[in-house]
C-alpha cells in the first residue's frame, strides 16, 4: 500500500472557506487626557495682588494730583501706599509668571483633549503668547480662541477684549512716569501714575473675569462642577 501524505493547509487565496485577512488599522493619534487645571487659583492670585498694588499707585498718584492743586495733602499716607505697591507687584509678577503661563498653556491641553474647534495651537505653543514680541497682540487672541472653543465668547466679550490691552496700557504710562521722574515737572509723573493705575485695575478686574470663566468654561465641558459664570 502507497503512504499517502497529508495534504498542506491552503492558504486563503486557495481555500474558499478561509476568513478574510483583516488589514491593520492605521495607528490612532491618542488625544490628551483632560486633567483640571491646577494653575487657576495662582492665576487669580496673582491678578488680586497686582490690582492691589495697582491701586495702590493710583492713590500715590491722586494724593500727588492734589497736592499740586493744593487741596488735600497726605504725603506720609502715600509713601505707606507706594511702600504696599512694590511687594503686591513683585509677588503678582512672580505668580503671573509661575501660574498664568502654566495656566494658559493647561487650557489649550484640555481644549484639545475636549476636541474643541479653538485654539489650534499646540499646547506647548501657549507660552510663547506671553514672550515678547508676541506678547503685545498674543494673549487676548489666544483668550478669545479658548473662548470662542467654549461657544462662550459673547458672553464676556469685553473682557476678553480689555484685560491684557489695558494691561498694556498701564505699563506704557508706568515707563513714562519713569522718564519723567528728571523732568521739568512732577505733576507729569503723579498724572502718570494715576493712569497707570486706573488701567492697570480695570486690566486685573477684567483678568480675574476671564481667567475665571475659561476655567468654569472647561470644567462644564468636562461636565465636572463648576460655580457659573461671572
Amino acid at each position: 500500500m502507497v503512504s499517502r501524505k497529508p495534504d498542506r493547509p491552503l492558504d486563503s487565496a486557495q481555500n474558499p472557506y478561509a476568513a478574510p485577512e483583516t488589514e491593520e488599522a492605521p495607528p490612532v493619534l491618542e488625544r490628551p487626557a483632560f486633567e483640571p487645571t491646577r494653575a487657576g487659583w495662582g492665576a487669580r492670585l496673582a491678578v488680586v495682588l497686582t490690582g492691589v498694588g495697582h491701586l495702590a499707585v493710583g492713590v500715590v498718584g491722586v494724593f500727588g494730583v492734589l497736592h499740586f492743586v493744593e487741596l488735600y495733602i497726605f504725603p506720609v499716607r502715600a509713601i505707606y501706599l507706594a511702600g504696599l505697591a512694590v511687594p503686591c507687584h513683585a509677588l503678582g509678577l512672580l505668580l503671573g509668571l509661575g501660574a498664568v503661563l502654566p495656566f494658559f498653556q493647561h487650557l489649550t491641553k484640555n481644549a484639545h483633549a475636549l476636541s474643541l474647534k479653538s485654539p489650534t495651537r499646540a499646547p506647548g505653543a501657549a507660552a510663547l503668547a506671553f514672550i515678547p514680541p508676541f506678547a503685545a497682540w498674543q494673549p487676548t487672541r489666544l483668550a478669545k480662541e479658548l473662548a470662542e472653543g467654549l461657544g462662550e465668547e459673547d458672553k464676556y466679550a469685553g473682557a476678553l477684549a480689555v484685560w491684557w490691552n489695558a494691561w498694556l496700557v498701564a505699563i506704557g504710562f508706568y515707563i513714562a512716569a519713569w522718564f519723567s521722574l528728571h523732568g521739568p515737572s512732577l505733576l507729569i509723573l503723579v498724572l502718570c501714575l494715576v493712569l497707570g493705575g486706573f488701567f492697570g485695575v480695570v486690566a486685573c478686574v477684567c483678568a480675574f473675569r476671564v481667567f475665571w470663566n475659561l476655567e468654569m468654561g472647561m470644567r462644564a465641558k468636562a461636565k465636572l462642577p463648576t460655580r457659573g459664570l461671572i
